[in-house]
């Protein structure tokens, strides 16, 4: 199959996933490893403030990832990522200690597929991630994060957030600097 028609039957496949975006793919390379394919696309719902994800999602964990598989649905690549949940700030697991993310983008065919400048999650990173729970056709039982990727925050040991790329956050959520500055626990 050619690559228009491809980008033809990705473009309606993404649009489940994210509710009506837009999308475009570009190819740039990574120097040290693989070739990256760049996905970019209008998000559904933009997110400006913690509050706002806060008021949306009904679950907010603090999780790190344990494995992930990469796997072509509909011409998209997806990741579907489990993880061990650490803390629950809101919602309820039902005593659940893993659960299983489901994002768009990650490895198929010796490239990296990335939406936005965002890889997908790798194991052994530690999260806070803003969820609902995933209704669709890719997979089953698992979560994706508000706002795609706007609702992810990396942090390392020292609670530091760390952002793949700023500029695809919004309003106050620029600002993050560390979990503390989700107020989370309010």
């Amino acid at each position: 199959m050619t690559n228009k028609k491809k980008i033809l039957i990705l473009i309606p496949a993404l649009a489940i996933l994210f509710g009506g975006g837009t999308l475009a793919l570009h190819h740039t390379s990574k120097a040290s490893s693989i070739p990256v394919v760049n996905v970019s696309g209008d998000l559904n719902k933009v997110f400006k403030t913690v509050s706002d994800l806060k008021n949306n999602a009904p679950l907010i964990i603090e999780a790190e990832v344990v494995k992930g598989t990469s796997f072509e649905y509909n011409h998209v690549i997806f990741t579907k990522n489990n993880l061990l949940v650490k803390k629950v700030y809101k919602g309820d697991l039902q005593g659940k200690q893993n659960i299983d993310i489901l994002e768009t983008g990650g490895i198929s065919d010796n490239k990296e597929f990335v939406l936005e400048g965002n890889p997908v999650s790798k194991p052994g990173e530690k999260l806070v991630l803003f969820l609902k729970k995933y209704d669709g056709p890719v997979t089953e039982d698992a979560y994706t994060i508000e706002g795609a990727y706007q609702g992810k925050f990396t942090f390392d040991d020292g609670k530091k957030i760390s952002f793949k790329k700023a500029n695809e956050k919004f309003g106050e959520l620029q600002s993050i600097q560390s979990i503390n500055d989700l107020q989370l626990d309010k």
